[in-house]
C-alpha cells in the first residue's frame, strides 16, 4: 500500500494531507504568535478564539500542532531630517540588519527542523499501523514570478525541510506542485480560498475531518469584501488543509506519470 503525502507550506500554517488505503489523516502546524495591526504580540490560535480548532480537536482523523515563532520585526530607526542619512542612522540599519538576519536564520531552522519531525514522526507513525510499502510526497512550489522578500523567506523557511524529506523518502518519491496547477485540478487557476472550499465540499469525502469541514461552512467561514465585491473567507487552519488535500489528490492521479 502506497502512503502519499500532500503539504501546504507557510511560515506560519502548514497542513498536510496523509492518504492511503482509501483513508485520509490530517496534520495541522500551527504557530501561535501573530503580529496585529497595532505591532502587539497576540495569540490568534488559542483555543478560545478559534471556533474551527476548538471543533477539529474533536476529531480522531485531525492531528494539531503548534509552535511558537514570534514575528521577527524590523526596528525602524528615526527620520532625519536631512537628505542623506546620518552615520549613527546608517550604523543603527546594519546592526538591525545583522539582528534580523540572524534572527531569520534561527527561525528557518527552528521552523524547518520541528516541521520535518512532526511530519516524518506521523509518517512513521501510519508505516507502522498500516501496511505501507512505499511513501511519496508533494510539496507546494513557491511562484517564482513573485519577486519579493516574502518570496525569498519562503525559499528560506523551505529549502531545509524539503532537504530533510528528500533525506527520508529519496528523491526519486519527492514532487513539487505550483499553486495554479493544484487549483486547476479543483476547478481553475485563479480560485481564491473559498472558491477551493467549495471546490472541497464537492468532493464527497466520508471521513470525520472532510465531512465535518465540507458540513460547516457557517463556523468556517466569514463574510468579507473583496475587489470591492461581497465574498467569503475561510478559517485557519481550514484553507491549508484544503490545499494539501488536493496537492495529494494531484499527485496520486499523476503518480504513475511522475514515476515513468
Amino acid at each position: 500500500m502506497d502512503l502519499i503525502v500532500g503539504i501546504d507550506f507557510s511560515s506560519n500554517s502548514i497542513g498536510v494531507t496523509f492518504s492511503h488505503g482509501g483513508k485520509i489523516e490530517y496534520l495541522s502546524i500551527l504557530n501561535r504568535w501573530q503580529l496585529t495591526t497595532g505591532k502587539e504580540f497576540k495569540r490568534e490560535y488559542e483555543l478560545d478564539r478559534n471556533v474551527a480548532l476548538k471543533n477539529l480537536l474533536k476529531i480522531g482523523n485531525f492531528q494539531l500542532e503548534i509552535f511558537d515563532r514570534k514575528p521577527n520585526s524590523m526596528v525602524k530607526s528615526g527620520k532625519s531630517s536631512k537628505k542623506k542619512k546620518s552615520e549613527e542612522e546608517i550604523t543603527l540599519s546594519k546592526k538591525e540588519l545583522t539582528r534580523w538576519g540572524i534572527t531569520h536564520l534561527e527561525q528557518c531552522m527552528y521552523l524547518s527542523e520541528f516541521a520535518f519531525k512532526v511530519i516524518s514522526d506521523k509518517i512513521t507513525s501510519i508505516t507502522r499501523r498500516n501496511n505501507i510499502t512505499k511513501i511519496y510526497c508533494a510539496i507546494e512550489h513557491y511562484s517564482y514570478s513573485s519577486e519579493s522578500d516574502n518570496l525569498i523567506q519562503m525559499v528560506e523557511f523551505t529549502y531545509p525541510l524539503k532537504i530533510s524529506l528528500v533525506k527520508m523518502l529519496g528523491r526519486n518519491n519527492f514532487f513539487l506542485i505550483s499553486g495554479p496547477e493544484i487549483k486547476m485540478l479543483a476547478g481553475n487557476g485563479n480560485w481564491d480560498k473559498f472558491q477551493m472550499y467549495q471546490a472541497f465540499q464537492k468532493e464527497g469525502l466520508l471521513d470525520e475531518c472532510s465531512s465535518f469541514i465540507s458540513e460547516n461552512e457557517s463556523i468556517l467561514t466569514k463574510d468579507i469584501m473583496k475587489n470591492q465585491k461581497p465574498n467569503k473567507d475561510v478559517a485557519k487552519p481550514v484553507d491549508d488543509l484544503i490545499d494539501s488535500y488536493f496537492i495529494a489528490k494531484w499527485l496520486e492521479i499523476n503518480l504513475s506519470t511522475l514515476l515513468s
